[in-house]
């Protein structure tokens, strides 16, 4: 069903937007809610990490694009990439931990978290890699930025219809709902708890799938 609002026009100016989709009467209301109840902005935990790669200091590299990312989990994989096979959005060099948040099409909620142990890691462009004010932040924002009514929020900023996108500024200035001390430890023990488990089941697989290959035999 069609949907029919007036929209003052100092809001478009303000806005500075003129696509009908923006002033969706679900956005404009998503956007004055999230406005009443969040008392700050997403760059005020988290900073973006942007050193820049350079090809020519290594033979090979180890690669995450969007592709790579889980996006149930937000479970990052990697590819090995020679030096001479860079592709041109291999840009920004990890120090590892960093939140990995998609600028293309934010409503798949292109989400990831990068190990620790993946410094050195090369991530595409088309993420803004972000750098918590500590661990506990780097879990609230990797759950405050899957959950839809954030993935929506994203979405309304996007421009453009065949491959829409958000800036790095879109990001830095998604609204936070500041957490209590309590809530920030329990997500925080959650996520961990979540990738200490996918780890481990990465570490049991080789082992399951030789019990399997041994088992046929068997039969």
């Amino acid at each position: 069903m069609a949907e029919i609002s007036i929209v003052p026009f100092d809001e478009i100016c303000e806005a500075e937007r003129w696509d009908a989709e923006f002033f969706r009467p679900y956005f404009r209301q998503l956007g004055e809610k999230l406005a009443r109840i969040c008392q700050a902005k997403l760059n005020e935990y988290a900073s973006p990490s942007i050193t820049t790669f350079n090809p020519e200091s290594v033979s090979k590299f180890q690669y995450v694009e969007i592709s790579d990312i889980n996006l149930n989990t937000g479970e990052t994989s990697s590819k090995s990439i020679s030096a001479e096979q860079t592709p041109d959005r291999a840009q920004f060099l990890m120090k590892g931990g960093e939140l990995l948040v998609s600028t293309v099409r934010p409503n798949r909620s292109g989400i990831g978290l990068l190990n620790y142990s993946a410094s050195g890691f090369v991530v595409s462009s088309g993420f803004v890699p972000l750098q918590a004010k500590d661990e506990r932040w780097r879990s609230y924002l990797f759950v405050w930025l899957k959950i839809q009514v954030i993935t929506d929020w994203l979405d309304r900023q996007s421009k453009a219809s065949m491959y829409p996108a958000v800036t790095p500024s879109d990001i830095l200035l998604v609204p936070v709902l500041h957490p209590s001390e309590t809530l920030l430890d329990n997500v925080h023990s959650l996520v961990r708890e979540i990738e200490a488990t996918l780890r481990r089941g990465y570490e049991l697989y080789p082992e399951a799938q030789g019990k399997r290959i041994w088992n046929r035999r068997r039969v």
